[in-house]
C-alpha cells in the first residue's frame, strides 16, 4: 500500500473541494478550499482598475496591428528581417490564474 501521505496528497488532488497551486514565491504549495479560491479570483477580477470587461475578443485586432508594424518595422529597415519570427500565425488568449501569496512567520 502506499504511504499514507502519497494517499492524503492522491485525496486532496483528486478533491473537487480543494485547490492545489505553487505559491507566489519560495517553490512551496498551497493547499486551499476551493470556495475560498474562487472567492479571491473573484475580488481581483472584480478590481476595474486593474481589469475590465471587454464586449468583444480583440485577438484578431492586436494580432493585425502587430505584425503590421514589425512588417513596417522590417520593410523600413528599422529591424532586421528575423524580426518576422516575433509575428505570432495563431495567438491565443491570455489566462487568468492566481498564485496564492505566502508569508514567512516573524
Amino acid at each position: 500500500p502506499p504511504p499514507p501521505e502519497r494517499t492524503a496528497i492522491d485525496s486532496l488532488r483528486n478533491s473537487p473541494d480543494w485547490v492545489i497551486k505553487p505559491a507566489d514565491k519560495g517553490g512551496a504549495v498551497v493547499v486551499r478550499r476551493v470556495n475560498l479560491y474562487k472567492a479571491e479570483a473573484t475580488r481581483q477580477i472584480s478590481d476595474t482598475s486593474s481589469y475590465l470587461p471587454l464586449d468583444h475578443d480583440p485577438i484578431d485586432e492586436h494580432k493585425a496591428t502587430i505584425s503590421s508594424t514589425i512588417t513596417n518595422f522590417i520593410n523600413s529597415d528599422s529591424l532586421h528581417p528575423r524580426a518576422s519570427n516575433l509575428i505570432v500565425f495563431q495567438p491565443s488568449t491570455a489566462r487568468f490564474y492566481l498564485l496564492p501569496k505566502i508569508h514567512k512567520p516573524d
